[in-house]
């Protein structure tokens, strides 16, 4: 205990950044123990008790953690469990909201294979066997963070402890939430998609997409029916095949 201790003071000294609280260990102490900064707010957990975050609070919202996330990776570090309750959230002087990511103590080398860092409902399947945390595992828990944020629910349900739990296709988030738009849908799907291929690789192509909606393709669930995939696709072929159809039956009536 006292190891992990250290190592979280250590990590709340150097890792310094806007998104973090300030931390300090004072030089002269009888104990052991570090200062934060008093952050005037409250958790995303308790805040989405009350309210629900709009769509450009989102957005903010999965800019800081991904900002964060790729802070940390210079480090080789990654937080390993980013969940609403570990991001404190006010306004600052422009009524704006603001987020500050908490919990050093989680916080661990990438591509650990022993760290126990995460949440049940957070974690990528393949972290419930043994893989390795990346960057592509904390893209999953930011994923599903911002689709508690947005719709109030779990994607995969909620997972209790010591469970190895079977995933099944989630329902996209516009389905429950109508103001999310086409785009955010598609990059909140491909963040949390349960194929880890599928998902994206690195911090920088979620980012992109994330301040590049015009650049998003449409993500479709694996094996959706071509008239969700390619609506126009779908009704060029019904077409091509009742204008055949119509013509054997004329061949046949006239012979």
């Amino acid at each position: 205990m006292l190891d992990l201790f250290v190592k979280e003071a250590w990590n709340e000294k150097r890792l310094k950044a806007d998104f973090f609280p300030k931390a300090v260990i004072p030089k002269i102490r009888t104990k052991r123990y570090y200062i934060m900064q008093l952050f005037k707010g409250e958790d995303l957990n308790h805040y989405l008790t009350h309210k629900q975050l709009t769509i450009d609070d989102s957005v903010e919202l999965a800019a800081t953690l991904l900002k964060m996330s790729q802070f940390l990776l210079k480090y080789d570090l990654v937080h390993g469990d980013i969940k609403p309750q570990n991001i404190m959230i006010a306004k600052d002087d422009n009524e704006n909201l603001e987020f500050k990511i908490i919990d050093f103590r989680s916080i661990t080398e990438i591509f650990s294979i022993n760290s126990k860092a995460g949440t049940p409902s957070f974690l990528a399947p393949e972290r419930f066997f043994g893989e390795a945390i990346s960057e592509t595992t904390e893209i999953f828990a930011i994923g599903v963070t911002l689709y508690v944020a947005l719709t109030g629910k779990y994607p995969y349900c909620e997972i209790e402890p010591f469970l190895n739990p079977f995933f099944k296709e989630a329902k996209k988030p516009s389905s429950i939430n109508k103001n999310i738009p086409e785009w955010l849908d598609s990059v909140i799907m491909r963040s949390i998609v349960i194929d880890k291929e599928q998902r994206y690789s690195h911090y920088s192509e979620m980012h992109y997409e994330l301040t590049h909606p015009e650049k998003v393709k449409p993500y479709f669930i694996k094996n959706a029916p071509l008239i969700e995939k390619s609506p126009l696709l779908f009704y060029k072929r019904a077409f091509l095949i009742m204008t055949f159809i119509d013509f054997v039956l004329i061949y046949l009536l006239l012979k």
